[in-house]
């Protein structure tokens, strides 16, 4: 961040610590025998030796003797998203202002001008404009509306075309002219994308029910400026199924040579402890499937990552519909909490480890010269990516 509150970091344990041990600790000694004190003074160690609290520690299962073993290989949201990831993208050269991967109409341009599969724009709206890139009977058609700049699922409103009207989320029907206005008004607020609705793909419709399942995944630059692919996580946003119980997020990680998923887990606390072969809503068997289109995937993340090479490491969202996989969206700043818990693997221990050290010890060698660059540094010799 921009400031630093001497003495936060002992709080924010602490609050973790009296949220998640009363809670997580009795649930772990009745399913693994793990006691109380025992968990507690791996709680002192973790946090004093490695910097690390409650919350990764139930969440990584740090309980289990091999994985805490593997303890310092772990990483957080916390020294990630509070500073390293700017710090270690400012190193990757670049000529011009760096690639914003939270533009979906600058990724949506990205990926025109590069031959990346992505889903089609039907409308550009912007303080009440509309720019239309299709015909009238285009829109005639389940609809997805996104905010041009947003995180997560925030903004966005799904309409189903049935019978002439458009139905809302909330039930209410529009037609054409009521589709225009509700477009113009929400671009008003901020600038919109419409855009069709994707499917899932056959093999994979057994596992959602409205929500398109997507596949997160990781590419970091190697040495030589590269992208290489370290993981991949199949995963059912349950915040947009509506008629679901539940808002976790479920991801199962896959197998980066053969696309093959392995045991599906939770994002949040009530599933910390579980672990399934099968999906716990919808009971599709995850374990011995094969995504479709694998190849694809990997050759759709390889290229977008070419093509924004001014990033270190990106996690992108690609979806596979009847068609075949497109890309939805880039993350300069990929979650690693649940990718790690998903893959049963820390960070240190993955394909991602080696990159990130080599770039880790790069950034010591640099400080040490007085040669770190800062977000305003440009380096004129680099290839432009804009």
């Amino acid at each position: 961040g921009n400031f630093t509150v001497p003495g936060h970091k002992t709080v924010f344990v602490l609050v973790r610590f009296l949220t998640w041990f009363p809670t997580i600790g009795p649930r772990v000694r009745a399913r693994f025998g793990v006691g109380l004190w025992r968990q507690f003074r791996d709680l002192i160690v973790v946090a004093l030796r490695h910097g690390l609290d409650a919350q990764v520690y139930y969440m990584f299962e740090l309980y289990r003797a091999e994985r805490r073993a593997r303890t310092s290989g772990y990483l957080t949201r916390y020294e990630m998203k509070n500073g390293l990831y700017k710090v270690l993208t400012w190193q990757v050269s670049k000529t011009k202002r760096r690639i914003m991967l939270g533009d979906k109409l600058g990724m949506h341009r990205i990926c025109e001008e590069n031959g990346i599969p992505t889903v089609p724009l039907l409308i550009v709206a912007e303080g009440g404009s509309l720019d239309y890139r299709c015909k009238r009977a285009d829109l005639e058609r389940d609809l997805f509306i996104k905010p041009r700049q947003s995180k997560g699922s925030r903004g966005i409103e799904v309409l189903r075309f049935c019978d002439g009207k458009y139905i809302c989320e909330n039930g209410a029907a529009l037609d054409h002219d009521g589709l225009i206005e509700l477009i113009t008004r929400l671009s008003k607020e901020a600038p919109m994308l419409v855009q069709p609705l994707i499917r899932n793909h056959p093999d994979l419709a057994d596992l959602a029910d409205q929500a398109l399942m997507r596949m997160r995944v990781i590419t970091c630059l190697d040495s030589a400026g590269k992208p290489v692919i370290t993981h991949a996580v199949l995963s059912n946003l349950c915040k947009l199924e509506t008629s679901w119980p539940t808002d976790i997020e479920l991801g199962a990680a896959v197998d980066l040579e053969s696309g093959a998923p392995g045991m599906l887990t939770g994002d949040k606390a009530d599933a910390w402890l579980d672990w399934s072969e099968d999906h716990p809503i919808t009971h599709a068997k995850v374990l011995g499937r094969i995504v479709p289109c694998w190849n694809e995937f990997r050759s759709i993340a390889l290229a977008a990552h070419t093509a924004c090479r001014d990033r270190l490491l990106v996690g992108w969202d690609i979806a596979v519909g009847p068609d075949g996989a497109m890309l939805l969206e880039g993350n300069s700043y990929p979650d690693v909490d649940f990718l790690q818990r998903s893959h049963q693997c820390a960070a240190g221990d993955s394909p991602l480890g080696p990159l990130l050290y080599a770039r880790l010890t790069d950034l010591e060698r640099r400080v040490a010269t007085g040669t770190l660059r800062g977000p305003l540094d440009y380096d004129q010799g680099a290839e432009t990516n804009v």
